[in-house]
């Protein structure tokens, strides 16, 4: 049997193009190196602004931030959508100029949504998946769109696409998300949802990626329902998993998108006033 090391995962060309698939809308792409206690002499590494819409330019990516050699980097997708993410310069220097720009203003001025992203982040898997089933239950209570992931390590990611939710301006819909998470986890007592980092450059870890000897898998119901932590073993994946062309299993898709932010603001009304982000906002909010 093939040995499903880190370097064979990312050489795997149909894995990567399950992951490029999640950047479609103009996410940005984000490597970060987590700590685990054997980084002793230096910063973690984060390297912000990568747009790699096709597997040539991830994999160009791969080897300009020696992704493969760093065993802890992984990847990341901003909440944010843009229109046209920059290419971003491989020179540190450029890029560093690149990069103010684009955190001072030019961010703001080139983005055209925000998904809703929760991340369920408890001290046991079981605890997490006690919490990503609550969630998930009121999520197909009103019938919205959204996919569930495990996170990497001991929880569980749900997330709702800009395209179900209410289309307002994007520094709204931020202030409107980060107050419906938290009053969630506050007023339904799901304490492990995670509300304390929302903001508009939020990241969370892509699906089908390598953390430290786990895979960020898609979970459909069956899968979420009987959840055990061997399911994210590459291994298991290998043997028992069809992953190309598999996505990341969105459930309540059969619906137009007005119908699901209709769905979602009746959700969201139980939780806080959710006419106060939707005044006097024009477009299509799905409010009518």
């Amino acid at each position: 049997m093939v040995e499903i090391t880190r370097e064979y995962w990312y050489q795997q060309t149909y894995i990567l193009f399950e992951i490029i698939k999640q950047f479609s809308e103009g996410k940005e792409m984000v490597f970060i190196e987590k700590q685990d206690g054997t980084i002793i002499d230096r910063k973690p590494k984060v390297i912000r602004c990568i747009n790699a819409g096709t597997i040539d330019y991830l994999k160009k990516n791969f080897d300009a931030f020696r992704f493969l050699q760093f065993p802890n980097f992984n990847i990341y997708f901003s909440l944010a959508n843009y229109n046209r993410m920059p290419q971003f310069s491989f020179s540190p220097v450029e890029r560093a100029k690149q990069y103010a720009e684009w955190s001072n203003k030019g961010y703001r001025e080139k983005a055209k949504g925000y998904d809703w992203g929760i991340d369920i982040d408890a001290d046991t898997w079981q605890e997490g998946l006690s919490d990503a089933l609550r969630v998930k239950a009121l999520f197909d209570q009103y019938s919205l769109p959204y996919s569930v992931k495990w996170s990497g390590q001991k929880g569980f990611h749900l997330l709702i696409e800009h395209k179900w939710l209410p289309q307002i301006s994007f520094r709204r819909l931020v202030s409107l998300l980060s107050e419906l998470t938290t009053m969630i986890r506050e007023i339904d007592g799901i304490s492990n949802i995670d509300d304390s980092i929302i903001d508009e450059r939020r990241v969370l870890k892509a699906g089908y990626t390598w953390d430290r000897g786990k895979i960020t898998l898609p979970l459909d119901d069956n899968q979420l329902k009987n959840f055990d932590p061997v399911m994210v073993q590459p291994e298991w994946i290998y043997r028992n998993i069809q992953i190309k062309g598999r996505g990341m299993l969105t459930r309540n898709t059969d619906q137009l998108p007005e119908m699901a932010r209709q769905n979602f603001i009746r959700m969201a009304n139980n939780f806080i006033n959710i006419n106060m982000f939707l005044v006097g906002e024009g477009g299509n909010n799905g409010a009518g």
